[in-house]
């Protein structure tokens, strides 16, 4: 009997189906999940297949089957199907069925008995061979089928011809990919034990986290990181770790918000794919941090702990303790609690602390204020000082916190160091004179600390005699002592 075959698809994507028409008295197709198959990869676990054999008879007919034996090559060679018979499983569609795998030389042997006298074929019948572990080697395979069967009202036991094959082929090994991340790239909180354990989005500094992935055959992975463990091997940072054989590694300390980035590069088609996972860290710990703006934490109580230098393009606020290794800041600066630098600090603007000063460098700033103040380098504190003999109604102003000094010039028969008097922040304010000098032939001193904005004029006898009066003003600061007439 010749029997015409169905069409069949024959563009380049997918292979023909294996069909077997009219070579017995049965008819057999096959077909695989995935389709074509593929073979395993060169190393690793063996790439998995099921296999559907479909049994029929012809239109119209109907045959008696007692037994069916498939028959899979097994090896590693190129013409095998399977590496192994571990694991696989034949189930047939109908309970009629009984089935013994067992291997032989070169094959993996299936048997299907059928039940009493045997089974009617009237209808189409599936065999699901089930996990098979496809060889690594690509290649040209096939399955042979034996049918122990006999058209109705033949004699049982009469075979109804010579075993049939049914060709395949193995693909080269191409790994699936997955719905959503093929990788299933993600960072989790640190065990120490391996245990499966939360997501980690956010950790305090200095903690580790455990990086995981799909472990997948036919490609090879390298991972990108600021905080990679040293003992995980030598890399270049612009290469890449080389975690081909890994599945997971656990990070190292990580004392910023960390960027890790997985890429996947398939060994058959060169296909790359990038994943990135961030990780948030609590109280970060910097080895340099340059704002363009200004810095002000608005809720609680924030302390800044900084190794490295620390620029502020504006203004600098902190509700808290901030420590630094070097403080810049084009505006000024204010902590609520103590200061403390390694390496100085420089600003355009004020320095203000509500606790301790303590800096081993150079502090620079237009004005200082705090408690206590601690340096283990020099302390500038003057300015450069000023002289000059006082003309009548002489009066100054401050331009930073210092020290007045006045005095009269000897010989001065006239004055004695009662007469030297000067009013402090104009009418209201303190009359100082000078104190202790009797004899007119020696002359007094006045000494007056001063703030910045206080003013001084002089008064009382000896601003009649300003010829006789000499004044030093000595500068706690870079602030001027303007002396100008009033």
């Amino acid at each position: 009997m010749t029997r015409t075959p169905p069409a069949v698809r024959t563009d380049d994507e997918l292979p023909v189906p294996s069909y077997v028409l009219g070579q017995g008295l049965l008819d057999y197709a096959l077909t695989s999940t995935p389709y074509p198959l593929m073979a395993s990869p060169a190393t690793g676990a063996l790439t998995r297949a099921d296999v559907t054999l479909v049994v029929c008879a012809a239109p119209g007919e109907q045959v008696l089957c007692g037994e069916l034996t498939v028959e899979l090559p097994l090896g590693d060679e190129a013409q095998a199907l399977v590496s192994s018979a571990d694991g696989i499983e034949a189930v047939p569609s109908d309970s009629y069925w009984t089935v013994t795998v067992e291997t032989v030389t070169g094959r993996v042997r299936i048997t299907l008995t059928a039940a009493g006298s045997g089974y009617v074929f009237d209808d189409g019948f599936l065999v699901r061979l089930r996990n098979l572990g496809i060889a690594r080697a690509v290649g040209g395979t096939w399955i042979d089928v034996a049918e122990n069967a006999v058209p109705l009202g033949g004699a049982a036991g009469t075979r109804g011809g010579a075993p049939v094959r049914l060709e395949n082929a193995k693909a080269p090994f191409r790994p699936a990919v997955e719905a959503g991340s093929p990788n299933r790239f993600s960072a989790h909180r640190y065990s120490g034990s391996g245990a499966d354990t939360a997501p980690a989005t956010l950790v305090a500094a200095g903690s580790p986290v455990t990086l995981r992935w799909q472990d997948r055959q036919g490609v090879t992975r390298r991972l990108f990181g600021d905080f990679l463990p040293e003992d995980a091997g030598p890399h270049d940072p612009r290469e890449g770790l080389d975690v081909t054989d890994r599945a997971r590694l656990d990070s190292a300390p990580l004392l910023r918000p960390a960027v890790f980035t997985l890429r996947t590069t398939d060994t058959a088609t060169g296909a790359i794919s990038d994943e990135s996972v961030t990780v948030q860290v609590d109280s970060p710990t910097c080895d340099g941090l340059t704002l363009t703006g200004p810095l002000t934490p608005r809720e609680g109580r924030v302390a800044f702990d900084i190794t490295g230098s620390f620029s502020v393009n504006g203004a600098l606020s902190v509700e808290g303790t901030l420590g630094a290794g070097e403080l810049r800041a084009t505006g000024e600066a204010t902590a609520s609690g103590p200061l403390r630098t390694s390496g100085g600090a420089t600003l355009d603007g004020a320095l203000t602390t509500g606790g301790r000063l303590r800096s081993d460098g150079e502090v620079v700033a237009g004005h200082v204020s705090t408690g206590d103040l601690t340096a283990h380098e020099r302390v500038q504190m003057f300015g450069t000082p000023e002289t000059a003999t006082i003309s009548s109604g002489w009066k100054c102003s401050a331009g930073t916190d210092g020290l007045y000094a006045g005095h009269l010039t000897p010989p001065n028969p006239y004055l004695t160091a009662a007469d030297l008097e000067v009013v402090v922040n104009g009418v209201g304010g303190e009359r100082k004179t000078a104190a202790g000098v009797e004899r007119k032939e020696e002359y007094g001193a006045l000494f007056l600390p001063l703030l910045r904005g206080d003013t001084v004029q002089t008064g009382g006898v000896a601003s009649t005699h300003v010829g006789f009066q000499r004044v030093f003003w000595i500068p706690f600061g870079t602030g001027g002592f303007p002396m100008t007439p009033s």
